[in-house]
């Protein structure tokens, strides 16, 4: 091609509006209102439930028992008894039993 058979320069320029995002970044940046990040391999900040990927904030579950186990260890008043609740994320309960008496 010969230089006349060029066309003129031509220029484009575009905005592009952009927000960035820390959530997610695998970094746990508080100054930037993460309280935790899904992608922490160290897992700071993580509830019992992870990390919310879009909010950057703990996941907590509510402790749920499911079975409550109660062994009665002496057959004399007053009986003492030995309780075991199995579930998730119990580590503590109470049986209130109605009268007044709360065992925890």
């Amino acid at each position: 091609m010969s230089p006349g058979n060029l066309a003129a320069e031509r220029t484009h320029n575009e905005c592009v509006f952009f927000e960035p995002r820390y959530c997610g970044d695998g970094i746990l940046q508080t100054d930037k209102g993460e309280s935790c990040d899904p992608r922490d391999p160290n897992r700071t900040g993580h509830g019992n439930g992870g990390c919310d990927t879009n909010t950057c904030r703990a996941i907590t579950i509510a402790p749920v028992c499911k079975s409550l186990t109660v062994n009665k260890t002496t057959g004399t008043a007053p009986t003492s008894v030995v309780a075991t609740c199995t579930g998730f994320n119990v580590d503590r309960f109470e049986i209130d039993c109605g009268n007044g008496q709360v065992f925890t």
